[in-house]
């Protein structure tokens, strides 16, 4: 039985938990864990925003995002939101995906992964304020990869700030990251003793 647990951000299948993607970059020294550089209260107030940002970016994509229930703090990004998924011609297949990946004991939770755009079949990744690096749309590569059997062309990074128009990264994947992610998730799972 597979099992996301929200509360803690968890992934779980037959009682044994899987790594998920922050986790893995954070333990293996790939990235930073935000907790020990942002106060505990700031923290609070961009993961909400997050939270609600993310929220909104699926029901837009779902087509079912009712404008009279946001939060008027939110009436810029969600404008934003709009104003990129048509410049980059967005046709979400799926939105908030949780993969998975057996054989690694690998997870995570895709904004949107392999979605058609403009610039070919892409993974994008929405921030609100908490910036990502290019290695979480790497791990998320290789996850739709062996979840959905899926190639992907393209990597989308885009940010939604309080004010002024969005912001866009665009990368095509590389060899040699998804090489350091696989080697992170060995080296993970040896320290761990799961392989």
């Amino acid at each position: 039985m597979r099992e996301f647990r929200e509360k803690d951000h968890t992934y779980w299948v037959d009682g044994k938990q899987y790594v998920g993607v922050n986790e893995l970059l954070e333990s293996e020294g790939l990235t930073q864990d935000l907790a020990r550089f942002i106060p505990a209260e700031k923290l609070a107030y961009c993961c909400a925003k997050g939270k609600a940002g993310h929220k909104i970016a699926q029901l837009i994509c779902k087509g079912t995002l009712d404008e009279k229930t946001i939060d008027s703090r939110l009436s810029h990004q969600t404008a934003e939101i709009k104003r990129f998924m048509a410049d980059f011609e967005v046709i979400p297949a799926y939105t908030e995906k949780v993969l998975w990946d057996d054989n690694k004991r690998f997870a995570g939770t895709s904004d949107l992964p392999a979605c058609k755009t403009n610039k070919g079949l892409a993974i994008v990744d929405f921030g609100f304020g908490q910036t990502k690096h290019h290695l979480h749309l790497h791990a998320y590569k290789l996850l739709v990869k062996a979840a959905l059997d899926v190639d992907i062309e393209t990597l989308i990074d885009v940010q939604f700030p309080e004010e002024g128009r969005y912001k866009v990264k665009v990368y095509k994947p590389e060899k040699k990251i998804e090489i350091l992610i696989m080697s992170a998730l060995m080296l993970y799972n040896f320290k761990a003793r799961r392989m």
